[in-house]
């Protein structure tokens, strides 16, 4: 199967595009910081935390990364909002690096080659939150981002975008507990949902049938 280390990735690297993404141009309370970009990096510290904790097994180097990561980002969130207002991100860049010197420095020391990997894997973190911001506005395609706005609840284009997706959730709620029978189905019947043989037939099974329906299509050996 495909290696628990390349899973993890691939789960943090949605993660941190949805979430970076999502979030990237609201404000905390201060007006100066990015809610997206301050919970991504502050969840990289936490997971190198955990990585630390599960790979190398340091309780306290856990502690230190734990306690000045986290507990140094507490301190500029409260100094930001009640003293004086500053993009607390830079604070967070700031304590990246020092996270990444610092893991090095252990691997070097310790010659233990998971305090590197565990380094790389933080700054490749914080390499993909900066190139996340710079693929959607610049790689993407204007309907591309358009539709990921639209499934990310960025905007509403029930008429363009978005009318697929809408169509297919009128459709299966349609159909209610127990379906309307085979071939049955309003929105499917009338062609309201495109694809309906390809792409959107779980919606089709879902308003003829019934809502569980669909299940055995994602799993035809069980």
């Amino acid at each position: 199967g495909m290696p628990g280390s390349i899973l993890f990735a691939g789960i943090c690297a949605v993660v941190y595009f949805v979430v970076g993404i999502r979030f990237g141009n609201e404000l905390m309370a201060d007006d100066c910081t990015s809610i997206g970009e301050f919970s991504v990096l502050l969840l990289i510290v936490i997971l190198s935390a955990l990585l630390v904790n599960s790979y190398c097994k340091k309780a306290s180097v856990v502690w230190y990364i734990g306690g000045i990561g986290v507990g140094g980002t507490l301190l500029a969130l409260l100094f930001s909002f009640y003293v004086i207002p500053f993009d607390i991100t830079w604070f967070q860049y700031g304590l990246c690096v020092v996270l990444l010197f610092y893991l090095i420095f252990l691997s070097m020391h310790e010659r233990m080659r998971n305090y590197f990997y565990i380094a790389l894997f933080a700054i490749g973190s914080v390499g993909f939150l900066f190139s996340a911001d710079y693929v959607f506005n610049n790689v993407l395609e204007p309907h591309q981002q358009i539709r990921i706005k639209v499934v990310l609840g960025m905007e509403e284009d029930l008429a363009g975008a978005g009318y697929n997706v809408n169509q297919s959730k009128i459709a299966i709620g349609s159909g209610g507990l127990w379906g309307k029978g085979f071939l049955n189905g309003t929105q499917t019947k009338l062609k309201y949902v495109p694809e309906q043989d390809t792409d959107f037939i779980f919606c089709t099974v879902g308003e003829e049938e019934d809502p569980d329906a669909p299940g055995p299509l994602c799993n035809p050996a069980g």
